[in-house]
């Protein structure tokens, strides 16, 4: 494995396990604790899994996607916020429908 690979997954990794500090340097609340917190181990474990027994190309594949979704899904998220006289309210609908027939396809 390249040097580029090694050194994306250990910056994955550290990135998962820095979110667990932060969630006590930050002050979050206790009500969204747990969910961060699992999202951080699950993060962590599975990034680890994928690196030790030699799942890299998967999971490079895999982590891409999540980050390409992610950035679309805060693109929306952002373009919602500061899209005062609904402009692009089409647009927002074209999301909504895309991810909600993405999420139902996959859940079959």
């Amino acid at each position: 494995m390249s040097f580029i690979h090694k050194l994306y997954f250990i910056i994955q990794l550290a990135y998962y396990l820095h979110m667990l500090p932060e969630l006590y340097f930050q002050k979050v609340k206790k009500d969204e604790q747990p969910a961060k917190m699992q999202h951080s181990v699950a993060g962590t474990v599975i990034i680890g899994f994928f690196y030790f027994f030699a799942y890299r190309r998967i999971a490079i594949v895999l982590l891409t996607l999540h980050y390409f979704s992610e950035f679309v899904s805060h693109t929306f998220g952002l373009l919602e916020v500061f899209d005062k006289e609904e402009k692009y309210a089409k647009c927002k609908f074209l999301n909504d429908f895309f991810t909600n027939r993405l999420t139902i396809l996959f859940k079959m």
